[in-house]
C-alpha cells in the first residue's frame, strides 16, 4: 500500500481567491516580519542589561555627588559669607573710609562726668550709632549733647530711655547719634582740591 497524503487545502483554484492570496502572503513575506519583530525583541530584551548597568551607574554618580556637595554646603555658606566681609571691607577701603572716626567723634565730646557703657552702629554705614552711657548729673548731659551738636559730623542726637537706680549714683541713659557721610565729605572736599 502506497502512503496517501492529505491536504486540507484545496488543490486547485486557491491561489486566485483574495484568501489564497493572503494566505501565500502569510507563508512567505509574513515569516519576515514575525523573524525581524523577534529580532527586535531580543535585541530590546538583551539592552535592557546594558541600560540596566547604566543607569545604576548614573544613580551612583548622582549618589556621589550629593554627598560632595552636602559636604561642601558648609564651607560654601561661610566661604559667602567670608566674601560678603570682604566686599564691604573692599568698599570701605575704596571709599578711604575711617572706621574710628564716628567713634573718635563721640570720645572727644564726652566731659569728665560721662562715661559710655556700649557702642554699636544700627547701619553698615555707620550713619547712626546706639551708645548705653551713664551720666552723673544733669550738666552733664547738657555738656554733652552741646558737645556733640557743635561737630560737624554728627547730624542729629537723640535722647531715648533714661533710667535712674536708686542706690546708684548718676542716671543710665540711651543715646542715638546721627552722623552725615563723612566719607561723602571728604570725597568732595578732595575733588575740590584736585
Amino acid at each position: 500500500m502506497a502512503k496517501e497524503e492529505i491536504s486540507l487545502l484545496p488543490r486547485q483554484g486557491l491561489e486566485g481567491t483574495p484568501l489564497g492570496r493572503l494566505i501565500d502572503w502569510l507563508l512567505s513575506s509574513g515569516r519576515y516580519i514575525i523573524i525581524f519583530t523577534e529580532l527586535i525583541v531580543i535585541g530590546a530584551f538583551l539592552s535592557r542589561f546594558w541600560l540596566d548597568r547604566k543607569n545604576s551607574d548614573l544613580s551612583e554618580e548622582i549618589r556621589q555627588q550629593k554627598a560632595i556637595l552636602e559636604a561642601t554646603r558648609s564651607f560654601e555658606q561661610e566661604f559667602r559669607l567670608f566674601q560678603t566681609r570682604l566686599n564691604v571691607i573692599a568698599r570701605h577701603l575704596k571709599r578711604n573710609y575711617e572706621p574710628l572716626q564716628p567713634l573718635d567723634v563721640i570720645t572727644q565730646s564726652l566731659p569728665k562726668g560721662v562715661v559710655v557703657l556700649s557702642y554699636s552702629f544700627t547701619s553698615e554705614n555707620q550713619e547712626e550709632a546706639n551708645l548705653l552711657a551713664l551720666v552723673l548729673s544733669e550738666s552733664d548731659l547738657a555738656q554733652f549733647v552741646d558737645n556733640l551738636l557743635a561737630r560737624a559730623e554728627v547730624s542729629k542726637v537723640r535722647i531715648g530711655t533714661i533710667e535712674k537706680e536708686s542706690k546708684a549714683q548718676g542716671m543710665k541713659i540711651q543715646f542715638t547719634v546721627g552722623f552725615k557721610d563723612l566719607n561723602r565729605e571728604k570725597d568732595a572736599a578732595s575733588n575740590n582740591r584736585g
